[in-house]
């Protein structure tokens, strides 16, 4: 795998673990209802278990961008991603699809669905496939330049793909109407 592939997956995910553990920070309360709606944290421990979540989506955004802890924080990755997909799927599995992901605060108010999942399941994969042995080679000015945009345009790609998942209840409402 090439140097400059798992520099464009390491600053993609960090930059999501950043974005989701500010948006759980800000609203605190918001995040801590969209938790309690999973029914799988008793109502005492919901403030701290929402709190530990954020903590540590902020850790693994840093973690990943310490070389020395990036492939441990990639597998750290691989496996929230996984287990917030597992929680998605069992309260689908429930009858509970009109819950809120979690994911995107406020503003990006998206009820979970198989297509969550499995966006979760790729960045999983993709997380440990950035794992792989690399090949050794340095990387220069020219491909870091290329990490930060290659980086940029596709976190600008996922938040809009996010907001049209948001979006989408309102757009069958509107069209109904």
């Amino acid at each position: 795998m090439d140097p400059v592939f798992r520099t464009i997956v390491i600053l993609c995910l960090s930059a999501l673990f950043a974005s989701a553990a500010a948006h759980k920070l800000q609203n605190r309360a918001l995040f801590q209802d969209q938790l309690d709606a999973y029914g799988l944290v008793p109502e005492p421990l919901i403030g701290p278990a929402a709190f530990m979540l954020a903590l540590l989506e902020l850790v693994l955004a840093a973690a990943l961008l310490v070389p020395f802890m990036a492939s441990t924080a990639l597998y750290g990755a691989a496996l929230i991603l996984m287990v917030y997909g597992l929680v998605m799927e069992l309260a689908i599995w429930r009858g509970h699809a009109d819950i809120d992901c979690g994911c995107s605060g406020a503003e990006g108010a998206t009820s979970i669905s198989n297509g969550l999942v499995l966006r979760n399941l790729v960045l999983s994969a993709v997380a440990i496939g950035a794992t792989l042995p690399l090949p050794e080679r340095d990387l220069t000015w020219l491909d870091i330049g290329l990490c930060v945009l290659v980086a940029g345009t596709v976190v600008a790609f996922y938040q809009a793909a996010n907001q049209l998942m948001a979006n989408r209840p309102h757009l069958k409402m509107w069209r109904s109407a």
